[in-house]
């Protein structure tokens, strides 16, 4: 079984972080512990706003703080906290963090509103591919019509020799 250790961040909430044996992390989410519970909406157009980055960490006085040299993949937190400002706090050195655990169920809903629109998408395609399938089913019957109406006026505009005239004589008995 695995062993719990229960960190308590305080910032200007408090936010229980649970660690477990294997190192896995996770915010507390226990419904019992929840009140005011709503699901959120329309987060997709402030997702779209998020500005993704690579980057590396300055060198100097707080390279020992942030020591590695690889490129970093992230945000600029004061762009990020424009979007969503409940996602950044400031540390003990008055520094930016984003709170990278929270922005998880505001992208699974900007994935969900997004396919939403797609399944939309999809569904308005496939009704216009059948006006389609149905307006060529028409063009062709109608191209089609109209070559035999044009065939059939040839046939009529066609020099066609006239019928030779004979008299008729009757002869009295």
């Amino acid at each position: 079984m695995n062993r719990l250790i229960t960190h308590i961040i305080q910032t200007s909430i408090l936010l229980t972080i649970i660690a477990t044996q294997g190192g896995a992390q996770g915010l507390c989410s226990d419904s019992a512990l929840q009140v005011d519970v709503s699901q959120l909406s329309n987060v997709l157009p402030n997702v779209l706003k998020l500005k993704a980055v690579d980057f590396h960490w300055k060198t100097g006085k707080y390279l020992s703080k942030y020591s590695c040299k690889r490129l970093q993949i992230g945000f600029v937190a004061q762009e990020f906290e424009r979007v969503f400002p409940e996602l950044v706090r400031v540390d003990n050195d008055g520094y930016k963090t984003v709170d990278f655990l929270r922005l998880t169920p505001i992208i699974v809903e900007a994935i969900k509103e997004q396919q939403d629109v797609i399944t939309g998408q999809r569904k308005t395609l496939d009704e216009l591919a059948l006006k389609v399938s149905d307006l060529e089913g028409r063009l062709t019957s109608a191209v089609k019509l109209q070559q035999e109406a044009d065939d059939g006026k040839t046939l009529s505009t066609q020099a066609i020799p006239a019928p030779k005239k004979t008299v008729a004589t009757i002869r009295k008995k």
